[in-house]
C-alpha cells in the first residue's frame, strides 16, 4: 500500500501564506493610518473652534450686559508650556472670571487668551480672541483669531499648523 498524504489533514499555514497575509495587513495600515492621523488632528482643531466660540459667546453676553468688553484681558490659559498633549485650565485668572468662563478642571490641547482695547472715549469696544497650540506635536503652533467689535464678530482667521 502506497503512503499518500491527504491535504485535509495538513495543519497550520505555510510561510508563504503568512507572508501574504502580513503584506496585505501592512498595505492596509499604510493606507489607513494617515487618514486616521488627519482625522485626529481635525478633531483637536474642532475642540479649539468650539472653545473659541464659547469664549466669543460669553464676551458678547458681557458686552450686551455692560456696554463694553471686560477691562481685564484674559491671560494665556492654560499657563503651562505648549506640548502635544492636554494641559489643565486655570479657573482663577482675571478676565476669565469677568466673562464667566469656567473650565471646571477640563484639559485643553490649545492655549487661549483675549485682549480688549478701548476707543477714544475709554469704552472697551474691540476684542481679539487668540487661540494657539501644537496639537499634532510637530513643533509648529497653529493659530486661530476671532476679532470682535461692538458686540459682533467682524472676522476670524485660521493659521494652520
Amino acid at each position: 500500500m502506497a503512503r499518500t498524504r491527504k491535504w485535509w489533514r495538513k495543519r497550520g499555514f505555510s510561510i508563504l501564506e503568512l507572508a501574504v497575509v502580513n503584506a496585505t495587513i501592512a498595505l492596509l495600515a499604510t493606507l489607513a493610518i494617515p487618514k486616521l492621523i488627519r482625522s485626529l488632528n481635525r478633531t483637536r482643531f474642532v475642540e479649539c473652534i468650539t472653545t473659541a466660540n464659547t469664549i466669543e459667546r460669553l464676551m458678547k453676553d458681557y458686552y450686551n450686559r455692560n456696554g463694553e468688553y471686560p477691562r481685564a484681558s484674559g491671560a494665556q490659559n492654560p499657563e503651562q508650556p505648549l506640548i502635544a498633549g492636554r494641559v489643565q485650565w486655570k479657573d482663577d485668572l482675571p478676565g476669565w472670571l469677568d466673562i464667566g468662563f469656567r473650565a471646571d478642571g477640563q484639559a485643553y490641547m490649545y492655549r487661549y487668551e483675549f485682549t480688549t482695547t478701548a476707543d477714544a472715549s475709554g469704552h472697551y469696544t474691540d476684542a481679539i480672541i487668540h487661540v494657539f497650540g501644537d496639537a499634532d506635536g510637530d513643533g509648529v503652533n497653529g493659530e486661530y483669531f476671532v476679532y470682535l467689535q461692538d458686540g459682533s464678530r467682524i472676522r476670524d482667521v485660521e493659521i494652520e499648523e
